[in-house]
């Protein structure tokens, strides 16, 4: 399986140490990204982000690839 960059990924905390100015820019383009989708009547996007430095991070990118390669689940 080859991972593709589909997202773009914010840490929170990262987002509110940004200067003020940098916040409302971001969210104004958040705003615009977000009435586009609604108009083309789509939803918000709902995901799960595992960073790369968790324990667990190897076994769900596993059983990721199983998923997308058919591997069947217990």
């Amino acid at each position: 399986m080859e991972l593709e960059k589909r997202y773009i990924v914010i840490k929170t905390k990262d987002f509110v140490e940004l200067p003020d100015h940098w916040q409302a820019q971001l969210n104004e383009v958040l705003s615009v990204i977000d009435m586009v989708r609604r108009e083309r009547g789509k939803s918000g996007i709902e995901c799960i982000v595992i960073e790369s430095d968790w324990p667990d991070y190897d076994k769900h990118l596993q059983m990721l690839a199983d998923r997308v390669d058919g591997v069947p689940t217990e």
